[in-house]
């Protein structure tokens, strides 16, 4: 169980670091 949060809390923060770059290229292109 502690694996899988662990986990899970990992790919939030990498998708949430993702969509940040992605909206900040967008603005900086915009």
């Amino acid at each position: 169980m502690l694996n899988a949060s662990a986990a899970a809390a990992a790919t939030a923060s990498t998708t949430a670091i993702t969509a940040s770059r992605r909206s900040r290229s967008i603005i900086t292109t915009s």
